[in-house]
């Protein structure tokens, strides 16, 4: 296990395709609410960059590259560039959808990406990479307890063939949110990853109310940490359409570099634009990580874990998540700006 970390990176990869229609009129098509300032001074977008940076400063992973890649619609391209936080320690390479095609294909271009280009192993690629994939529209309030997470993930994805989801401990009963069925039910057991028996499509309030109740479920909260090879071999065998379509799409890109490699406070740092192949992934088909793959995964030769996050997360899919997570005066009132 110990060569196989030292020849695997973390690259966090930030999926950042939202379409802006939910939160209206503060989130809107051309500007969408992970660029929105909603809780603190930073956008949601702004904090998942920090959450990528504090998950590559973890012990073990001091050798990495410091690389981080976007997934963004063409559109936004300015709006993430431009919130990139001054003295971020990375090469940030921008993977500009023409069009988004959900998170599977959004994956398979940033795989592809992570293997093409970075720091080599000794056999001459980067296929041993561990990708963190996290939306950016998400809030954690325990940055410690999610690096923790991360970690754990990390060690599990380095070391086997399997795609790791954090999988979050419910507060309440939600009928918004997809559900995980953990192999076990053993709180130390789901810290340190088991399997995942199914996933459950969002339920109704009533089914929602038993799973909380009987405390065995966890929300399904998007974030994925998985070898760049063991997602394409996974995405290859599940849907070689989509694996088609996005490497014709790869094959085919343009790179715009945006700023020459330099220095600012004391770190690296250069940017890049790169555009798959605009028909090309147009032609893909469009379809989620869990639809595509995971749910797919509970059998076969790549398996499905969950490692269990509590760690105060929400998705701020709606104001009333969003007055959840906000300062509130006596009255119960929230209010930023």
């Amino acid at each position: 296990m110990t060569t196989r970390l030292v020849n695997s990176p973390l690259i966090p990869v930030i999926l950042c395709g939202g379409s802006g229609t939910r939160l209206w009129p503060l989130s809107r098509a051309l500007f969408p609410k992970q660029f929105v300032k909603l809780t603190g001074d930073q956008s949601l977008f702004q904090q998942s960059v920090q959450r990528a940076l504090a998950c590559q400063k973890m012990p073990g992973m001091e050798a990495n590259e410091n690389r981080l890649l976007i997934v963004c619609n063409e559109d936004h391209r300015f709006l993430a560039q431009g919130q990139l936080n001054d003295g971020m320690p990375m090469k940030v390479d921008l993977l500009l959808e023409p069009e988004g095609r959900n998170t599977a294909p959004a994956l398979t271009l940033a795989a592809l990406a992570a293997i093409d280009s970075g720091n080599e192993n000794e056999n001459g690629s980067n296929s041993e990479a561990v990708l963190l994939v996290m939306p950016a529209d998400q809030t954690i309030q325990d940055l410690e307890g999610f690096t923790e997470a991360v970690a754990q993930a990390y060690r599990l994805a380095a070391a086997e063939e399997t795609i790791v989801t954090l999988g979050i401990k419910p507060t309440h009963p939600e009928t918004g949110y997809g559900y995980i069925q953990p192999c076990e039910t053993n709180s130390h057991a789901l810290r340190q990853g088991v399997g995942i028996a199914a996933f459950i499509e969002k339920p109704d309030a009533q089914r929602a109310q038993k799973y909380f109740d009987e405390g065995e479920m966890l929300w399904n909260a998007g974030i994925f940490i998985v070898r760049a090879s063991v997602w394409l071999k996974a995405i290859a065998t599940h849907r070689p359409d989509i694996n088609e379509a996005v490497k014709a799409s790869w094959v085919g890109r343009t790179v715009d570099q945006l700023q020459a490699t330099g220095s600012r406070y004391g770190y690296s740092y250069s940017y890049s634009f790169i555009r798959p192949a605009n028909e090309l992934f147009k032609q893909c088909p469009s379809e989620s990580i869990d639809y595509a793959v995971m749910e797919k995964c509970t059998a076969g030769s790549v398996k499905a874990s969950v490692v269990c996050l509590d760690v105060g997360w929400s998705d701020l899919g709606s104001w009333d998540a969003v007055w959840k997570v906000s300062e509130r005066d006596l009255q119960g009132n929230a209010c930023h700006g």
